[in-house]
């Protein structure tokens, strides 16, 4: 039979990872960087991140960077399309940076660049994984 003080201890690790589930995840899984993307966005179209479009993953976090040469644009993740003409939340010109946290949003991130604009990006999708200790 463990002492007092373990069983003490361990009901109260039970209870802190309880609490941090409800305030924003479970603590035994860790956001894991799988893929990484790269292209360029026009005025003609809106366009997704294009690995969430051919895969059926749901991912965790979307972190996309735009590099400094790159004009201003406008995203929507409502399931709405954004628009060149100014429709949609901005993208700031000259390196701009967008975390995009769940999967509903990440499958229904669409951007545009604004008219006359083009806007090169990096991206990174990343997906919550069960933690395998330090290493």
């Amino acid at each position: 039979m463990p002492p007092p003080t373990a069983v003490l201890y361990s009901e109260g690790i039970v209870e802190i990872i309880e609490i941090l589930k409800l305030l924003g995840g479970d603590p035994r899984t860790i956001d894991t960087a799988l893929f990484y993307e790269q292209g360029t966005v026009t005025d003609a179209a809106a366009v997704p991140i294009l690995r969430v479009q051919s895969n059926a993953d749901l991912y965790s976090i979307l972190q996309i960077q735009f590099s400094q040469t790159s004009g201003r644009g406008r995203y929507l993740m409502t399931g709405g399309q954004p628009s060149a003409a100014g429709f949609g939340m901005p993208i700031l010109s000259g390196g701009d940076e967008l975390i995009i946290r769940g999967a509903e949003n990440i499958n229904r991130f669409l951007m545009i660049a604004e008219a006359g604009e083009t806007m090169e990006y990096n991206a990174q999708l990343f997906k919550a994984q069960a933690w395998a200790g330090i290493r």
